[in-house]
């Protein structure tokens, strides 16, 4: 299926569920902890058998939110809303 996120500057909600949108974030690896100028949401440290030490940052720039199915959190979402407000179909011949 493909991916048919949409993005915002705020926070938005599901047409159909009234679901709030996530953040939109990025992830970071690398051999230090992320020290950059977006917000750190998550960060995880990895400590390897031969004594490697990696991160994996997760970060968000504080505006911007997405809602992964357009304007649906989900295409399940979308799929009831447009079952919802289609017209019914014609009979077949």
């Amino acid at each position: 299926m493909t991916h048919n996120a949409m993005f915002y500057s705020y926070k938005p909600k599901c047409r159909q569920c009234g679901k709030a949108g996530s953040k939109e974030c990025d992830t970071f690896y690398g051999d230090e902890p992320y020290n950059g100028n977006q917000i750190l949401v998550k960060e995880k440290k990895h400590e390897w058998a031969d004594g490697r030490i990696s991160y994996t940052s997760t970060t968000w720039d504080g505006e911007t939110y997405k809602l992964n199915g357009g304007k649906f959190c989900t295409s399940s979402c979308a799929i009831a809303w447009a079952n919802d407000n289609a017209i019914q179909p014609r009979e077949a011949d």
